[in-house]
């Protein structure tokens, strides 16, 4: 997966949330909105285990939606 898919798939999970940068980045991820910031415009390469983290995240959200049993 090249960087471009995993901040498509990062925002999407954002985005799934509802959630600003800050909000993510604060409760979700434990980092500042820059981060999350510099994440999503490819300043930064997002790291793994982010994105596995942000991917539990998600999965944890879909179970309590109903969506994944």
């Amino acid at each position: 997966m090249d960087n471009t898919e995993r901040i498509k798939e990062f925002r999407a999970i954002r985005k799934k949330f509802k959630a600003s940068r800050g909000q993510f980045g604060t409760v979700f991820i434990g980092k500042s909105i820059a981060t999350i910031t510099n994440y999503e415009r490819g300043r930064t390469e997002i790291p793994e285990p982010v994105m596995r983290l942000a991917r539990m995240w998600e999965k944890f959200l879909d179970q309590i939606k109903g969506e994944i049993k």
